[in-house]
């Protein structure tokens, strides 16, 4: 797509210092969480730097120009159409904060349109750690069950495709809608639904707070109802001594829970594997302790502001590390007893953070704190209670 000819242009007054303001502009994880789903950039004079977003729109292209915290610019070609612009900030000390005048030379269409949206969710981000993109999902509040020719001859529905519902979730715009268990979905805004991976188109051009209309049977009767799409819980952050004192409560509740799964259990027992690459009761054990140090040195890599992911991409998960902890510790009593101290060692951390990593990097500490409070918990009670029982019964 050719570029338009005028350029696009915005200035923004923000809180924070001039050096975050520009880091925003510089750091992949930073970008990632306020402009685009990928960001590789060599920040520096010729350095080149690659940003993917959503539906395959990509641009890549060089720096011109680079002084820290103060100005940078760069070329922006877009793929694969390859309209080429310039991109050009510079960041100002004012009285009240900090000024950030943002320039777009001949943007091509899509930027031009974006660029209010994607500077928005920067100041968001920037300031208050809160990713719009995320806030702004729209929720439905649908629960969804198998669906295939079988079932929709037994509930009598005259459609092969589409979504089964298992319920609805209170407080959503589903349940409000009067949507039921067994009503089968097959249009969303206009949209022809088939499965699950079929919502994403209609949802992304809807926001939180849009009612689009749902076509949906009801046994052999075809009905339509405006549905109002909720949000979902935004995360916020505690105090570091909160969160750290939260954490110690889960981290206990997690140990008690093993002591009572191991009550009885001999070594041997604990060493079994229930079948083959199903892992021991030690070896589960093993694995959540270097969950533990992974974590930590993931918030550290944070702490030190060096580009993250949003997981620990499985590394806890290497068999043989986790077996060379077992092997190492030996016994059932010491792999509890280093699960306990990586438990202590993670909350001291969390209880410590840098006082400018927590209230000038918010988006960074959102993410470790989402982590200890929602991710830690569930791994343990989502995916591997069941694993842990199951383990354990074999074993007897």
């Amino acid at each position: 797509m050719n570029p338009v000819s005028e350029s696009f242009r915005q200035t923004i007054h923000t809180t924070a210092s001039p050096a975050e303001a520009f880091r925003f502009f510089r750091h992949e994880t930073a970008l990632r969480d306020w402009l685009c789903d990928r960001a590789y950039l060599n920040a520096r004079i010729n350095g080149e730097l690659y940003f993917l977003f959503p539906n395959g729109y990509t641009v890549q292209g060089k720096f011109i120009d680079y002084t820290p915290d103060k100005h940078l610019e760069f070329s922006w070609l877009t793929l694969p159409d390859r309209g080429q612009s310039t991109v050009e900030v510079t960041v100002s000390e004012t009285g009240a904060g900090t000024e950030v005048a943002f320039t777009h030379q001949n943007p091509d269409e899509t930027a031009r349109l974006k660029w209010p949206d994607w500077l928005e969710n920067y100041q968001s981000v920037l300031e208050d750690g809160i990713d719009l993109r995320i806030a702004r999902r729209p929720r439905l509040g649908i629960m969804i069950e198998e669906f295939n020719p079988e079932i929709a001859q037994k509930i009598g529905v005259p459609v092969q495709q589409g979504l089964r519902l298992g319920g609805t979730v209170e407080g959503t715009g589903a349940r409000a809608a009067g949507l039921l268990k067994d009503d089968v979905i097959f249009s969303l805004n206009g949209h022809p639904v088939s499965d699950f991976d079929s919502l994403g188109v209609p949802l992304q051009e809807l926001h939180a707070g849009d009612q689009p209309e749902v076509v949906f049977y009801r046994g052999s009767t075809q009905q339509s109802v405006p549905l109002t799409l909720s949000s979902f819980p935004i995360f916020k952050a505690p105090p570091p001594a909160e969160l750290a004192s939260q954490y110690r409560k889960n981290a206990s509740e997690v140990l008690a829970a093993w002591a009572d799964h191991l009550s009885g259990v001999t070594e041997e027992q604990a060493a079994l594997q229930p079948a083959e690459k199903e892992w021991s009761a030690r070896e589960i054990l093993a694995h959540f302790t270097l969950c533990e140090r992974d974590y930590q040195g993931w918030v550290a890599d944070m702490v030190n502001d060096t580009p993250v992911e949003d997981w620990l991409q499985m590394r806890p998960n290497v068999i043989t590390r986790i077996q060379s902890l077992v092997k190492w510790l030996g016994s059932l009593p010491a792999l509890q007893q280093e699960l306990s101290a990586a438990q202590v060692e993670t909350a001291d951390f969390l209880e410590n953070l840098p006082e400018s990593f927590v209230n000038q990097r918010k988006h960074l500490y959102r993410r470790a704190a989402q982590w200890a409070l929602e991710v830690v918990p569930s791994h343990y009670y989502d995916e591997h209670k069941e694993q842990i029982e199951k383990t354990l019964l074999g074993a007897n």
